[in-house]
């Protein structure tokens, strides 16, 4: 075997270890928070040692951001939209499928992004500002989509994007908040007002 077929043959490895770790990881800090994430608990879920986390991510800090990307990540995955389609269809395939993610407990603790922001909601730190990161990216697509919309048309050429985002995103809150709950109306209720919502502007 040539020295550049070992190395290769060692980065595998590592990249397979370190999915089982995040694997691990994910589901832990879904359960119980990412700030209850501990190296021990989380070489026993993936079956390593914890040199072998710390050789992979560094430190406790880097498997929280690790874990935190590893889960919205997952969530980008199947958040996929047809690039020439409707911008308000986008819209509300990314919004349809948000609720599929979180209804179906793809993760086990349900929207990672905001069980994180009210864990770290009075924790500053890194953290906190990556979380911070990922809503405003999350509310800048929102209201790119709907800009986009009202540039091509769908919508009135008054329409007032941020007053609709804002709506959109406060049903969104809305089903966030009751999820954790167990209160399937009211999670069930903010879909059909975001599909509602939707339908009606694209009318107007």
């Amino acid at each position: 075997m040539t020295d550049a077929a070992k190395i290769d043959g060692r980065r595998a490895k590592g990249d397979r270890t370190r999915a089982r770790i995040l694997d691990a990881a994910v589901l832990l800090a879904s359960r119980q928070g990412l700030e209850g994430l501990t190296l021990g608990d989380v070489a026993k879920g993936a079956g390593v040692t914890k040199g072998a986390i710390t050789v992979l991510f560094g430190n406790r800090l880097a498997l929280q951001l690790a874990t935190l990307d590893e889960a919205l990540a997952r969530f980008a995955a199947v958040a996929v939209t047809e690039p020439d389609a409707p911008a308000l269809s986008r819209l509300a395939d990314l919004f349809g499928a948000w609720f599929e993610f979180v209804g179906a407990r793809t993760l086990p603790g349900g929207c990672f992004l905001h069980s994180v922001i009210s864990e770290y909601r009075a924790r500053p730190g890194p953290i906190q500002d990556r979380v911070r990161q990922r809503r405003g990216a999350w509310r800048a697509t929102v209201l790119g989509l709907l800009a986009m919309a009202r540039d091509r048309g769908e919508l009135a050429a008054g329409a007032d994007v941020e007053q609709l985002a804002f709506e959109l995103l406060a049903f969104q809150a809305a089903a966030d908040t009751a999820d954790p709950h167990g209160d399937r109306a009211v999670f069930e209720r903010a879909r059909t007002s975001i599909a509602k919502a939707l339908e009606t502007v694209e009318r107007t």
